[in-house]
């Protein structure tokens, strides 16, 4: 039986592993040279490109809920100025819980969440009757994100430096935890030839290889992670192409939460694409943001 925690704690713990993903493909030091160093030098070529857009699709399964739960997100990065924006459509997950709430009057971008990353601070737009009762008619909330996870034992600075959007400070930290890499063969990915390749996470092997000052820093989280997904080694999946860019990368993870019992799981896929496109990620406006960051801590 998978040892039970707090769902929230799944949601900061999932999304940086989920960026390292971006970062690190699925570079062993077990795979062929041939693989190994192509997969590797595509993750440092990726986070050094300076922009790129994304698409991330995410799929959940959760128990009392009928059916899978389907989210899309659309973003844009900006790894020189350590920013990133991502935009999501919440329609499916209101459709799965019965709709609206009782609101009918619901324009398009009210069912939209956005985002803002710059470094490790975070800002977010929510639907309107939820940003009501938090933002004291702000339109953004802003968070440290930092202090947050550090709240939950995460020491976030410590493993990332000082930017939360930046895939290139996850190299170091995950290349040499990986098994073997499997090669998939080509696929397409959005028009483009590319090279699909697999392997598992093993995240006690990272922590073994750690020096015992970082293990000390990154140990708890990557412990908490492991306990989160039950034990198991996270499978992630990366297409790398001819010109040594990652254009997609995936995972799957299943795990167990105390409301209603039972497992549910998450798969997401992120596209990469337009490298090099021009890209404008903005901060909001000092007065029409509410800092949300001690709030969160009491929730």
């Amino acid at each position: 039986m998978r040892r039970r925690t707090r769902f929230h704690v799944l949601v900061p713990l999932a999304l940086v592993l989920a960026l390292a993903v971006v970062a690190a493909g699925c570079g062993g030091a077990a795979a062929p040279d041939g693989v190994r160093l192509s997969v590797a030098e595509a993750a440092r070529k990726t986070s050094s490109v300076g922009t790129y857009k994304t698409e991330l699709q995410i799929t959940m399964s959760m128990p009392g809920v009928s059916g899978a739960i389907e989210l899309t997100a659309t973003g844009e990065v900006d790894t020189e100025a350590k920013r990133q924006a991502m935009s999501m459509d919440l329609s499916a997950i209101l459709g799965a819980l019965g709709g609206t709430g009782g609101a009918t009057e619901l324009k398009p971008d009210d069912l939209r969440i956005d985002m803002v990353m710059d470094g490790l601070t975070m800002y977010m737009r929510m639907p309107p009757p939820l940003m009501g009762a938090i933002a004291e008619g702000k339109q953004w909330l802003k968070m440290n994100v930092a202090a947050l996870a550090k709240q939950q034992g995460t020491d976030l600075s410590s493993m990332l430096g000082q930017s939360y959007s930046d895939p290139s400070q996850f190299l170091d930290y995950l290349t040499s935890a990986s098994g073997p890499v499997e090669e998939l063969g080509r696929e397409e990915v959005r028009g483009v030839d590319t090279r699909h390749v697999r392997a598992a996470l093993d995240l006690e092997k990272y922590v073994a290889g750690l020096d015992a000052d970082t293990r000390e820093k990154i140990g708890p989280v990557v412990e908490q992670f492991r306990q989160l997904i039950g034990g198991e080694k996270p499978v992630l999946e990366a297409w790398v192409d001819d010109e040594g860019l990652v254009r997609r990368i995936a995972m799957d993870m299943s795990f167990a939460v105390p409301a209603g019992g039972g497992d549910s799981s998450v798969g997401m896929t992120m596209d990469l694409f337009d490298f090099r496109a021009d890209v404008s990620v903005e901060i909001p406006p000092a007065d029409q943001v509410f800092d949300a960051t001690d709030l969160a801590r009491t929730t």
